[in-house]
């Protein structure tokens, strides 16, 4: 495979006309009202009913949450789709597939989990040596991503209190002197590394960490949940550029995955207010 192909080379002057297209669309990216309009609704088939109006292939007699998920994906294949054909190069693409590989695999599962972690890793490394290879905005992203799985496997290590060294995903905003810090009952101060990141709001908050429980899990990844969509918001301050299309489609993913756990709430009767709090309040924690 061509090598020019995972590098960014084209200006942002050759993605106005792409990034043009999009502005269009984001009319029909979901507002916060739209949110609150679903959990409103009683019944699952009003639900699906009002996503047809917003361009979801959905049937509002559909009943199988696998062919829900899969149709209101389709709106995500079918955007990026008619995007391609106008692309300059084909980064973007090599991206956002990488990208879901690692925050959203469902493929490439493997019973062994010694070889699918081995396997998580190479994924992981390169992404982050694609995201290397576009602009600050794609590295600042992988950079958050690396911490999110850095965070979390450091908390399975103090939970299970492994004998084997921890060994951390290279780069990130975070590094291993600071995460052990952060989870050093001794230590009184917030590692000084946290408070330049997005991660400080939480941390700041919720240090020092007296217990590692349920709540404290939850919370840690609802407000990485935030800080997806804050930098999925980020690049809006300049719209004709290749930063601006990333977003446009980091947008749309995250709007897909809102979508699912919505259903899903439905589907099986969960509680609507809990998933309604992460959900619409995504960052003013």
């Amino acid at each position: 495979m061509n090598k020019k192909e995972h590098t960014l080379l084209k200006n942002s002057e050759e993605y106005c006309y792409i990034s043009g297209l999009l502005k269009v669309k984001e009319i029909n990216l979901f507002r916060t009202s739209e949110y609150e309009t679903l959990f409103n609704f009683k019944k699952l088939s009003e639900v699906l009913k009002f996503l047809s109006t917003k361009n979801y292939s959905i049937n509002e007699r559909m009943k199988d949450s696998l062919e829900i998920e899969d149709n209101i994906w389709n709106k995500y294949y079918r955007e990026l789709s008619e995007v391609k054909k106008f692309l300059p190069e084909k980064y973007l693409i090599y991206y956002l597939k990488s990208f879901q590989q690692i925050i959203y695999n469902k493929e490439n599962k493997v019973d062994n989990p010694q070889n699918r972690k081995s396997e998580f890793k190479e994924e992981l490394n390169s992404f982050y040596k694609l995201s290397l290879k576009g602009t600050s905005y794609t590295k600042e992203i992988a950079d958050y991503v690396l911490d999110k799985f850095n965070l979390s496997e450091y908390v399975r290590y103090v939970i299970f209190k492994s004998d084997k060294k921890f060994e951390p995903y290279k780069e990130g905003n975070l590094n291993i002197n600071s995460i052990s810090e952060l989870y050093n009952p001794s230590n009184k101060f917030l590692p000084e590394q946290f408070k330049n990141t997005y991660w400080y709001g939480f941390f700041k908050m919720n240090f020092p960490i007296v217990k590692i429980d349920f709540n404290y899990l939850y919370n840690l990844e609802k407000y990485w949940f935030n800080i997806f969509e804050i930098l999925s918001i980020d690049p809006e301050k300049q719209p004709y550029s290749f930063d601006f299309v990333l977003s446009y489609f980091l947008r749309l993913i995250l709007e897909i995955i809102k979508l699912n756990k919505i259903i899903l709430s439905f589907m099986y009767d969960l509680p609507h207010s809990m998933i309604q709090e992460r959900l619409i309040n995504a960052y003013q924690s």
